[in-house]
């Protein structure tokens, strides 16, 4: 029997906590289960410490996050809607995704504008729009050859509508009166569409 310390991401619905933080449910758990069912080996999980998937301070040298946590052996493995770059496939080794994703937009759907596209945000001047501060959406929009990404990171910056990470980007939309928009390439970003249209709140437009 093989023992395997995984590092896990709380991130709906892909994992959730259940009380004491101890009980896991979601697809990655169902996932780690099946591969305990077909392969002579036991998962110990836990959830990685800073929150965070994985960004390079090119400051300190140093990665934190999940990939932070692979690189220095503290454990053998990170499971997670964790999106494959460059930068991170030179620090670890992947698996085939079992998943694909493009960029999002979430916004309210007040009625007023139907939003499918990153040239529809561009075109109109009444909602502001934004992405996560560090990861792969930033990333792919700054170092962009295509005009018009670039003009969405411009206009992001002069709107200085970066949010500090997914979970506060999607709760600004969600409070909001529909004056903001955010994109991620997180996958979440369809099922929290769903969960939040059941109220008529949000909708989701594909960015890239």
């Amino acid at each position: 029997l093989i023992l395997l310390d995984s590092l896990l991401q709380e991130s709906e619905p892909y994992l959730m906590v259940g009380e004491g933080s101890a009980v896991f449910t979601g697809y990655v758990v169902d996932m780690l289960d099946l591969i305990e069912n077909k392969m002579d080996c036991k998962f110990h999980i836990q959830l990685v410490e800073d929150g965070n998937y994985g960004d390079y301070d090119e400051t300190m040298g140093t990665w934190n996050g999940m990939v932070g946590e692979v690189i220095n052996e503290r454990v053998d493995m990170a499971v997670a809607d964790l999106s494959i770059i460059s930068a991170r496939e030179k620090a670890v080794d992947f698996t085939v995704p079992f998943l694909q994703t493009g960029i999002s937009i979430l916004y309210k759907n007040t009625g007023v504008l139907t939003i499918s596209s990153l040239d529809d945000l561009l075109r109109q001047d009444k909602i502001k729009f934004g992405c996560e501060r560090r990861g792969f959406t930033p990333t792919f929009f700054r170092n962009s050859k295509v005009p018009t990404n670039q003009k969405i990171w411009q206009a992001i910056l002069e709107q200085e509508s970066l949010a500090s990470n997914f979970i506060s980007g999607v709760q600004k939309v969600v409070d909001g009166g529909g004056d903001y928009a955010f994109m991620s390439d997180n996958p979440r970003m369809e099922f929290l569409a769903d969960k939040h249209c059941q109220k008529g709140m949000v909708s989701v437009g594909h960015g890239v």
